[in-house]
């Protein structure tokens, strides 16, 4: 198993619109109904989670909306790049973290920024390798690293995690062997998680 190397970054600051608010952005954007799986809802609603409260479900739709529309963005322009995580910091920086099988090098961050030639018009656009803490946000992201320690953060508990050996996942939760037992934890409940380094 190809384990993940030192974070790089890709980062080209653009000033944002005056006194322009991430929603204000985003509800200018127009978005198209796009079929998702019941396995993808609960990933796509997390992807901006640092900045506003989570029980914003207007905000989730529309965050949901621009990760899915990134992801065709580079699904035609760069097949072999997966987007791992997007988030969004201050309302002003824009963040992906991606991976490629053959690893991820600043001149793949460079070409992934250009293709974001849009986007960098509002927002600083920062795009980086996982590094060792690679975010988790897909059931095939557990799946691939069963065996490995996660710190997984919950969402009606903002300030409590699990973290423990992955056990097992299925398409509706992911089994955790923490320090005082063995948890199961639906999706839906996870703000984020990530691998722990070294482990």
């Amino acid at each position: 198993m190809r384990r993940p190397g030192p974070r790089t970054a890709c980062d080209r600051p653009r000033d944002p619109s005056p006194g322009a608010t991430l929603r204000e952005e985003l509800s200018r954007r127009a978005f198209f109904p796009v079929a998702v799986s019941e396995s993808w809802k609960w990933a796509l609603a997390r992807f901006f989670y640092d900045v506003y409260d989570p029980d914003d479900v207007y905000m989730e739709e529309i965050v949901s909306a621009l990760q899915i529309e990134i992801e065709q963005l580079l699904a035609a322009s760069e097949p072999e790049v997966e987007l791992l995580l997007v988030e969004v910091l201050s309302g002003t920086t824009l963040r992906l973290f991606i991976d490629h099988s053959d690893g991820v090098t600043l001149a793949l961050c460079e070409r992934v920024s250009g293709h974001l030639s849009d986007y960098r018009e509002r927002y600083s656009l920062e795009v980086s390798s996982p590094g060792q803490d690679r975010p988790l946000t897909k059931p095939q992201h557990y799946a691939r690293f069963l065996g490995r320690r996660a710190r997984v953060r919950l969402r009606d508990a903002p300030h409590k995690s699990v973290t423990g050996e992955l056990l097992g996942v299925s398409e509706r939760d992911v089994t955790i062997a923490a320090a005082d037992a063995v948890v199961t934890i639906p999706y839906e409940q996870i703000v984020r998680s990530n691998l722990v380094p070294g482990s």
